[in-house]
């Protein structure tokens, strides 16, 4: 089952953006994780394919991420927030 949420971000210059995030369940977490343990740049790639999108359901990557104010801050941010998201699912909607 695909479980999904939506993330909002306040950007330097003082507007918003809303990413959504996407997991396709517990067996598939699981196995991103495994595949990332030796790295967090292997992690963040994971997470751009697999799991953070634009709200609309876009694709990201990290040229979307460099055209925003204050990038490394945000994308930081939104990994972090996006394994949140993957690791507990209190606040999932489905």
């Amino acid at each position: 089952m695909t479980k999904t949420t939506l993330h909002t971000e306040k950007l330097a210059n003082g507007e918003e953006i809303t990413f959504k995030f996407q997991s396709a369940g517990l067996r598939e977490t699981f196995k991103l994780i495994n595949r990332t343990k030796d790295g967090i740049d292997k992690r963040i790639d994971e997470l751009l394919e697999h799991v953070i999108f634009t709200e609309e359901g876009s694709k990201v990557d990290y040229e979307f991420f460099e055209a925003l104010p204050n990038s490394f801050q945000v994308i930081n941010s939104v990994t972090g927030a996006a394994m949140r998201f993957l690791t507990d699912t209190d606040d999932v909607e489905e």
